[in-house]
């Protein structure tokens, strides 16, 4: 029995603590099927944060085909960066995804994430047609 409670409040904590956060809700027509690559985008001058999506698409044909891009950007409330820490706050409590740095050779600014915020794409049938969603996992 005392396995049975221990076990059930393990898993109760693991579910509780592990989340995520619709950022992006988008008629799949918008993204059209293809490869997805989302990141996170920073404005350091005004401390804000949010998410960019960016679909590749190859069309096969003559001369090696064609390739279309198309790419979207959303602020996210729920992210700010303070002092060089990419923060995510959701339900009340304070998610450290990660802190900026620079690149060794040509000292560019990069964003060092810490794996407690990871960005997932989803795309779902919904009762308003099949649809692009883009999550932060914390």
């Amino acid at each position: 029995m005392k396995k049975l409670v221990f076990f059930t409040s393990l898993i109760t904590s693991l579910v509780a603590s592990a989340g995520e956060l619709k950022v992006m809700d988008l008629p799949s027509l918008e993204m059209s099927h293809g490869h997805v690559t989302s990141r996170f985008e920073i404005d350091l001058n005004s401390g804000t944060a949010g998410v960019s999506a960016t679909v590749t698409r190859r069309k096969p044909g003559r001369g090696g085909g064609t390739t279309y891009t198309h790419t979207r950007e959303n602020m996210v409330p729920e992210l700010s960066m303070v002092d060089g820490t990419l923060s995510l706050y959701v339900d009340g409590t304070i998610v450290n995804c990660g802190t900026m740095g620079v690149t060794r050779i040509f000292k560019r600014p990069v964003l060092n994430l810490n794996g407690n915020c990871d960005l997932d794409s989803r795309r779902v049938k919904t009762s308003q047609g099949r649809r692009f969603q883009l999550f932060i996992k914390y």
